[in-house]
């Protein structure tokens, strides 16, 4: 998943975000578009659905909106996923969850 608009995407300082950043939740770029984490490789199942990697890219817009105003990496407003894919996954009733969640920190 890219951010297609605005290339490139800058962050809070105004520097590219064009690198790999694990607080800031980016894989670098593709054709000039900043690539966002949704999914760890090893995390993938048949359960993720484009809507699922769809809600996780709003939920990274809201949270890169909160870094623009606050200066705080997105990390403090994401959660990382872990890296044991042996770990069940969460339910679409959690990630919804999550998305409200958030949704109410970031409009506090």
């Amino acid at each position: 998943m890219v951010v297609a608009s605005p290339t490139p995407l800058r962050d809070a300082r105004g520097n590219a975000m064009d690198e790999a950043s694990v607080s800031m939740h980016v894989l670098g770029t593709r054709d000039g578009a900043t690539k966002i984490c949704h999914f760890r490789p090893s995390r993938w199942v048949p359960q993720n659905t484009l809507y699922l990697v769809a809600l996780k890219g709003r939920i990274w817009l809201e949270a890169y909106d909160a870094h623009t105003r606050t200066g705080k990496p997105l990390e403090r407003y994401l959660r990382h996923m872990t890296e044991d894919p042996g770990q069940p996954g969460r339910s679409y009733d959690e990630e919804e969850s999550n998305f409200l969640r958030i949704m109410r920190l970031l409009l506090s």
